[in-house]
């Protein structure tokens, strides 16, 4: 994470480093963390909604209720 963040200071719209971020922090347990990078990055980039519903990373935010949200809410 601290190199994702470093990385993102230097590209704050960086929608694959919010991305990896959100990956990072779910896979470490700590889902409000991973909701909020992924919501950013769906901002930057919507079909990332997409993908993130498909990818093992977040396989255990799948009954994580903010997560459900983000996922079905409407695109930009």
């Amino acid at each position: 994470l601290t190199h994702f963040q470093s990385a993102l200071k230097m590209a704050p719209k960086s929608d694959h480093v919010l991305y990896a971020m959100a990956a990072a922090s779910a896979l470490k347990g700590n889902s409000a963390q991973a909701v909020a990078y992924l919501k950013q990055s769906i901002q930057f980039r919507n079909e990332n909604r997409f993908q993130a519903a498909s990818d093992a990373d977040f396989a255990a935010l799948a009954d994580d209720p903010a997560f459900k949200e983000l996922l079905n809410s409407p695109g930009r």
